[in-house]
């Protein structure tokens, strides 16, 4: 238990797949369901008929995606708001050669 808690927590704070992953979920989802219209909507240009019902999976799934979508950009927003607050330098200088501190 103690090092599945342990890889958790090195994953989520290290790491920003996991904010990212709503977002790419989402327009995965978006793309999966637009083809899916394009499919049904060839399918009804040559007299194939399907159910109403049918309609229903893809345009459930396309505004369940926009969800995935909103998600997914304020996930990025909190993404960066918690890089600048963890204040880390851009870089750590490990040792300088030459360069006196003039102020």
């Amino acid at each position: 238990k103690k090092m599945v808690k342990l890889a958790k927590s090195g994953i989520i704070s290290n790491s920003n797949f996991p904010l990212s992953l709503s977002l790419k979920i989402g327009i995965f989802t978006t793309i999966a369901s637009l083809l899916c219209f394009i499919t049904f909507i060839v399918l009804a240009c040559c007299k194939v008929s399907l159910p109403l019902v049918a309609w229903l999976f893809p345009t459930i799934t396309l505004v369940a995606s926009f969800g995935f979508i909103f998600n997914g950009l304020s996930n990025l927003y909190i993404e960066k708001i918690y890089a600048e607050t963890k204040n880390r330098p851009e870089y750590i200088i490990d040792n300088t050669i030459n360069i006196t501190k003039d102020k």
